[in-house]
């Protein structure tokens, strides 16, 4: 999906976006796609070690918490080293639930070295 205008775009169909988000704007960028997704954590198994240097840089506009809720179950989220997440709790009613977890997200995983960064 092209990001017209700063709009922006989601993995979800009841995201904000599909009416422009906050923005005022006479066209409708709600059209929707099929796309292949991949499980972050086996990817993270397949070309990492716990002992690796891990940078990373989390934007996935709204599946962000599911896939750091599945990197802590599983175990690997402690991999990394420095972890920039971008949160999408406060662009819609349906993603507000999730803002606690900007908040304790880092405070959870500084025990175990991780370098944490939430932006809004």
């Amino acid at each position: 999906h092209r990001d017209e205008g700063g709009v922006g775009s989601s993995l979800f169909d009841q995201h904000a976006y599909g009416t422009c988000g906050s923005r005022v704007c006479d066209q409708d960028f709600s059209e929707s796609y099929e796309v292949e997704t991949e499980n972050f954590v086996s990817y993270l198994r397949e070309v990492a070690l716990p002992h690796d240097v891990i940078i990373l840089r989390m934007d996935i506009e709204g599946a962000e918490y599911e896939v750091a809720r599945r990197m802590v179950t599983e175990g690997v989220a402690c991999w990394v080293d420095f972890w920039e997440f971008e949160g999408h709790a406060l662009y819609s009613p349906a993603t507000a639930k999730f803002r606690p977890v900007d908040a304790v997200l880092p405070w959870l995983l500084r025990d175990c070295g991780v370098q944490m960064i939430v932006q809004d």
